[in-house]
């Protein structure tokens, strides 16, 4: 047991014997510092304070010694700091190699070998900010002059010098153009253009002056250079506009001569064609071409041909042309056929005496037939108004007022691209008319006919008078183209007292057919009394068109047309206005025929006979052509004229 408690310490023992003595144990070596970026030492800020210390890291700490010794760092000053690296305790410098250290923003950093003493090198610091340039007005640059050389430099001025170039690089500026020139500034040492705002800077005579904020680039736009002297227009006569001629078609502009161009407008205002019975004036405006002018041309200088005065004011170009009351158009005209009514027969102007005195009518074109019950329905998209009186093929539109009338002509224009001929309340759209009355209606009586339109339109009871007779190829025949009522006339001994197919009877010279008998024809004017005196192209009175009817005359409805391309009429006439020369057998027509809304507006008063007396003055005057009998309004219908 005790051998055993031994043997631990014995083993020990033997250990010691063997191996012999330990060698001394050498303190451990210093690690070498390997933090190359120096922190706490940035580049130097103008009036910023140098700092005397690194920023404290593991392995050393460090002072800092700057170049001057400043206490604040200067503007435009380059300056070098003296780092003292001190290692900390188990850590050395010895080992640390050559330019081992760095320093952010130095433009150099050294040390030597194993040393703690590094040399920074730093950037100059910024210079003292530029004064921001305050001269606005640009000084040497003004507006070009004709013939002038172009500046290339501006003015000197402290702040700031300049170049300047011109648009189109001229030698000398010209005549009429307008210049733009290019600026380029450059500030001088102690100014900057950083700050200026955006067209700060002024150019004297410039239109336009920009530039983009902080810089010095600005564009100046200048007014056009004088121009040459102009001429002072020298050509009296203005060609191109003579007197209007009744049918002819206005001008809108002179004949352009060397000197002017100009536009011509006319009053009253004219859609297509001069009318006659008018006095028409020329407002003529003239422009003066390049190298002419208008300064210095004297009072009523120009003239017109055929006016009877014509004047301008002292220095101007607007003048005032007054010509002659226009005649009639005794023109010869051609047919013209529509692809609403078919063929409108020319009626050559002429004069007739109405019983009371010479009556003198244009030219125009009246519709061969009376128009059709399928004509109307076509034109107008109403029902047939004739459907309860005759079932008759082609047979002649009955039970129609005069405003229906005025309806079948604006929409017959439309539909063949014409201008119509009449307006109410201002428009000549029939869709804005609204309803057609079934009496007498104000606003409707009101209705106003532009005789310069080419669209079609009622005659006239002189035109449709005139065309009865049979126009200048007038036989003098006792009924319209005939001295047999049973040639050219359906009327109540022949007709079984109903209407016929339109254009089965004789034409009369004219070739127009049923001016005497079938139906009634609406005409345009109110009836009265025919006036004393020779007239040309009458219209009838002018009243206010608040009656009862109008006149109507020898069949339904007929158009009309001027001779020259342009305005189209219904026919209608009353037997009462036929004057000498025509007899009027009684017509077909029955009043019980007719539905009362569409003829009541005449209906008991007995105003469309054939006697003037019998028919209300004030009344639209409706014509046909045959004697001794009361024609009941509902047998009225429509002719067609176009001048």
């Amino acid at each position: 047991m005790k051998t055993k408690a031994l043997l631990p310490f014995m083993l020990a023992l033997t250990a010691i014997v063997l191996l012999g003595c330990p060698t001394p144990i050498t303190p451990p070596t210093d690690t070498m510092v390997n933090l190359s970026a120096i922190p706490g030492v940035t580049a130097p800020v103008a009036g910023a304070t140098p700092v005397t210390t690194i920023s404290d890291t593991d392995q050393y700490t460090g002072t800092v010694t700057w170049s001057g010794t400043p206490t604040t760092f200067a503007y435009s000053t380059s300056y070098t700091a003296t780092i003292t690296l001190t290692a900390k305790t188990g850590y050395t410098l010895s080992g640390v190699t050559a330019n081992f250290f760095t320093v952010t923003g130095a433009s150099s950093v050294a040390n030597t070998a194993s040393s703690g003493t590094v040399t920074a090198v730093f950037p100059s610091t910024a210079a003292e900010p530029d004064t921001v340039i305050n001269i606005a007005a640009i000084a040497g640059v003004t507006a070009p002059v004709a013939g002038a050389t172009p500046v290339t430099t501006i003015s000197d001025t402290d702040q700031y010098t300049g170049t300047v170039t011109w648009s189109g690089s001229p030698t000398s500026f010209a005549a009429s153009t307008v210049y733009t020139a290019t600026i380029t500034l450059t500030a001088k040492t102690g100014y900057t253009l950083t700050g200026v705002a955006a067209n700060f800077f002024t150019v004297a005579g410039a239109t336009s002056v920009t530039n983009s904020a902080s810089t010095g680039t600005v564009t100046a736009v200048f007014p056009a250079t004088a121009a040459v002297p102009d001429t002072v227009i020298s050509i009296a006569a203005i060609p191109g506009v003579t007197a209007p001629a009744t049918g002819a078609t206005p001008v809108t502009a002179i004949t352009e001569t060397d000197q002017y161009t100009g536009t011509v407008t006319w009053s009253p205002a004219v859609s297509n064609m001069f009318v006659s019975n008018t006095v028409y004036t020329a407002t003529i405006t003239l422009t003066a071409k390049a190298g002419f002018t208008l300064t210095g041309v004297t009072t009523d200088f120009f003239t017109v041909a055929g006016t009877t005065s014509d004047t301008n004011p002292a220095n101007s170009g607007v003048v005032t042309a007054v010509f002659p009351t226009t005649t009639a158009n005794l023109a010869a005209v051609s047919d013209y056929t529509g692809t609403g009514v078919g063929t409108l027969k020319a009626v050559q102007g002429g004069t007739f005496n109405n019983g009371t005195a010479d009556m003198t009518v244009s030219s125009f074109r009246m519709s061969q037939h009376e128009i059709t019950m399928e004509q109307f329905v076509a034109v107008t998209g109403l029902a047939n108004p004739s459907s309860d009186f005759t079932s008759v093929v082609n047979g002649p539109v009955q039970c129609v007022n005069w405003y229906h009338a005025l309806v079948f002509c604006n929409k017959l224009s439309e539909a063949e691209g014409l201008t119509p001929v009449y307006s109410i309340s201002g428009t000549t759209n029939t869709a804005s008319w609204g309803a057609i009355p079934t009496t007498s209606d104000d606003t409707w009586n009101g209705a106003v006919a532009d005789w310069s339109a080419n669209g079609y339109r009622l005659p006239t009871e002189a035109e449709w008078q005139f065309a009865a007779r049979g126009g200048n190829s007038s036989n003098n025949y006792t009924y319209a183209g005939s001295n047999t009522i049973d040639e050219v006339t359906w009327y109540t001994s022949n007709s079984s007292k109903t209407t016929h197919t339109v254009g089965t009877k004789e034409a009369n010279e004219l070739g127009l057919y049923d001016m005497c008998g079938n139906v009634w024809e609406w005409c345009w004017d109110w009836f009265d009394g025919y006036p004393g005196t020779a007239q040309t192209d009458y219209r009838g009175p002018l009243r206010a068109r608040s009656a009862s009817c109008a006149v109507a005359v020898g069949s339904p409805l007929r158009l009309t047309a001027p001779s020259l391309p342009g305005t189209a009429t219904l026919r209608k006439t009353s037997t009462a206005r036929l004057g000498s020369g025509l007899s009027a057998p009684e017509f077909v027509g029955r009043w019980a025929s007719c539905p009362a809304t569409l003829g009541s507006f005449c209906k008991g008063q007995n105003c469309c006979t054939y006697k003037r007396a019998s028919v209300r003055a004030g009344s639209r005057a409706s014509r046909h052509s045959v004697t001794g009998g009361v024609k009941p309004k509902g047998a009225e219908g429509i002719v067609v004229l176009r001048t």
